[in-house]
């Protein structure tokens, strides 16, 4: 048996160390000591490699790709990057799709906090007390029309973001600019021009609007937004009135359905193919935080508040996605 074990490990490190072997050597040809046997002829006028003094890094030369004279990125390759983001395949033994409710165990085990006073017994699973299956019958009502609504309107707002992303936005790379996204009600606009004020004030993030889209529940956050220069897209498909006011506590009135939004409009951006930076209203910036995430390659990031109680650690206030197989 002892054998056996240490037969599967000696493979597993072989086996990590021909993969890396091959990535280095698939990624640098120079470092075999030859160039690629051929080069395209055709010269591509949106090129913008000119000059090249050094060899570029493994990342350099992974990441690459041509722009126009707008630093946009051309159509052609904008399309391949997202390509190969959709047609990636699961790792095999990833799950195919989300946990159930019954795993969920901070959710089902802390329901007060969702303001659910359902109580999990022997006969009554977790799936029963929460909604559109709960007890309560506006909470389950209330469910049904957010879900048929978010199915009814699904290809009409990625439509629309597309147009947006297209026309309004300029991403420097699909590999590694993502898209932040905020969703606002009038209550929150202070914090949102708290955040901008912020970003001014320490000279910043100075081309922030053209990757940022604002989700805008009524019309008086969404003229402010826009008079600031932002991009908007407005929530009000639900057909649910939202209150402008700010909730006075976490999951009630207004605070359930920006919450609500943000999460289907990141699930629509990641399912579109492109990365996504998500965040509260009431985050700071002190760096250009974009720039981090450059160099990272995690599926899902997000701060660490440094507690264990039922709602930690991680902060959901501020997480960025990366767009592939396993996070759509």
């Amino acid at each position: 048996m002892n054998m056996l074990i240490r037969g599967f490990l000696w493979a597993l490190v072989l086996g990590n160390l021909l993969f890396f072997l091959w990535y280095d050597l698939s990624v640098q040809p120079s470092s075999l000591g030859f160039e690629p046997e051929s080069k395209p002829k055709k010269e591509k006028e949106e090129s913008v490699i000119e000059n090249r003094k050094n060899e570029p890094t493994s990342r350099e030369l992974r990441t690459y790709e041509l722009k126009n004279d707008s630093g946009k990125l051309s159509k052609e390759e904008e399309w391949r990057g997202r390509q190969d983001r959709l047609n990636c395949h699961v790792p095999v033994g990833y799950p195919k799709g989300p946990p159930k409710l019954k795993r969920l165990t901070k959710i089902c085990n802390n329901l007060l906090l969702f303001s659910i006073s359902c109580v999990i017994t022997d006969k009554r699973k977790c799936d029963q007390c929460v909604p559109p299956n709960g007890e309560e019958d506006w909470a389950n009502a209330m469910t049904k029309r957010f879900q048929e609504g978010e199915q009814r309107t699904r290809q009409e707002r990625r439509r629309e973001l597309e147009q947006i992303i297209q026309n309004r936005l300029t991403l420097s790379s699909i590999e590694d600019e993502g898209i932040v996204i905020f969703t606002i009600n009038a209550g929150y606009t202070y914090l949102f021009m708290n955040w901008v004020c912020g970003l001014e004030a320490l000279h910043i993030a100075e081309n922030i609007r053209s990757t940022t889209i604002v989700v805008a529940t009524d019309e008086e956050s969404e003229q402010l937004v826009r008079l600031m220069g932002f991009q908007v897209v407005r929530g009000d498909w639900l057909d649910i009135k939202i209150p402008k006011e700010a909730a006075e506590e976490f999951a009630l009135g207004a605070h359930r359905f920006v919450v609500a939004l943000q999460i289907v409009y990141t699930f629509d951006l990641i399912d579109m193919g492109y990365n996504v930076l998500q965040q509260d209203t009431d985050i700071v910036w002190l760096k250009d935080v974009r720039s981090y995430f450059y160099d990272t390659f995690d599926d899902v990031e997000m701060p660490c508040d440094g507690r264990v109680d039922n709602v930690g650690p991680g902060n959901s206030g501020f997480i960025h996605i990366r767009s592939n197989c396993k996070t759509r």
